[in-house]
């Protein structure tokens, strides 16, 4: 499969990428046909060098959300990175204990990933789910 990624500030391209697999029982596949960017991938692909010298120094100080540097590295923008996080899709896959869709369902990616079941997630935070924040015990992606 290809993902689109920000290469190097300013330069965007396509790259091979090994075609995704369920690694949980609880996980599912989507394939996205709609894919939107955000302010945070505009970013990195209209940067300037100020701004990433102040964001590297702001994730390595631990003054900018441990999440931004879990999503775009220890030093900001540096590249490759994927872009497009936002998608509609469809489901093509489902682990054994997904009961709540099925193969062929349309859903949204939202920008923040979320398990669904932990403190955070029961509280309606789902931007600060202790399951994928960096350095989680339960951290389950890269």
């Amino acid at each position: 499969m290809r993902e689109l990624n920000v290469l190097t500030p300013g330069k965007i391209g396509w790259l091979d990428k090994p075609e995704p697999v369920l690694e949980n029982p609880t996980d599912a596949l989507v394939r996205p046909f709609i894919a939107s960017r955000c302010d945070g991938d505009a970013l990195p692909i209209h940067m300037h060098s100020a701004t990433h010298k102040a964001m590297t120094a702001g994730v390595r100080l631990g003054a900018i959300d441990a999440s931004v540097g879990d999503i775009v590295g220890r030093t900001p923008f540096e590249g490759p990175f994927g872009i497009g996080h936002e998608a509609i899709g469809q489901v093509t896959a489902v682990g054994t204990e997904v009961a709540d869709m099925q193969v062929g369902d349309v859903v949204v990616v939202p920008w923040a990933v979320s398990c669904g079941t932990c403190y955070e997630c029961s509280l309606g935070l789902t931007a600060k789910c202790s399951t994928f924040l960096p350095n989680s015990p339960g951290k389950t992606l890269n």
